[in-house]
């Protein structure tokens, strides 16, 4: 359990450190000309990673909130049993 909760503080400290990057790299006053079209997919590219990993981090979440819950059940269920 410790692990996962790990994992995903790694997980959730990648996104802000890929968000901020993101964000710093919008903020600068950037000249993209019409034909500049590497610089318009890279853009995109960055978007898309940022979505993604957004979405890895939410699954993750949902995953560990699961996990805590089987476990928790499996304790009690367990403590059950030995009160018994």
């Amino acid at each position: 359990m410790d692990r996962l909760k790990t994992a995903l503080d790694r997980l959730d400290a990648a996104v802000l450190v890929l968000d901020g990057a993101l964000e710093r790299r919008l903020a600068q006053p950037v000249v993209v000309s019409a034909d500049d079209g590497a610089a318009k997919a890279r853009i995109a590219e960055l978007e898309r990673a940022l979505a993604a990993a957004e979405g890895r981090e939410q699954g993750a979440k949902a995953a560990t909130a699961a996990l805590s819950e089987r476990l928790d059940r499996t304790i009690g269920q367990l403590r059950a049993v030995l009160e018994d």
